[in-house]
């Protein structure tokens, strides 16, 4: 599936359709920082190039970990998108947009546990 440009934030949330839920926007956030923080800070740690993130091997685990992480992903989400691979790829290409447009995400992230 080829990655989807968002233009901005919203097509992202309309895509996973939550644009007027606001708790719904603030976990899927949480959930994919959970996600990327480690993948990117390994990454920088290992001494590689950010530009070059998504040219590595960062997809193949992201998508692996997106997939492990569809079960904590709120209802009104699941049921906008059913098809757990669809999901998994608007969410990769979420934190692609986010990468793209948020300088704070071309460093070192904190990790939380939520």
């Amino acid at each position: 599936m080829a990655p989807k440009v968002f233009k901005n934030e919203t097509e992202a949330w309309e895509a996973l359709g939550i644009v007027d839920i606001i708790g719904a926007q603030v976990r899927i956030l949480e959930i994919v920082k959970r996600i990327y923080a480690p993948i990117h800070n390994k990454y920088i740690f290992d001494g590689y190039h950010p530009g070059g993130f998504f040219e590595s091997t960062a997809e193949v685990d992201l998508l692996i970990a997106l997939r492990c992480h569809v079960w904590d992903v709120p209802e009104s989400v699941t049921d906008h998108v059913p098809d757990d691979d669809k999901l998994c790829f608007i969410l990769y290409d979420f934190i692609r947009f986010k990468r793209a447009n948020d300088p704070a995400w071309m460093h070192i992230l904190p990790e939380w546990d939520f």
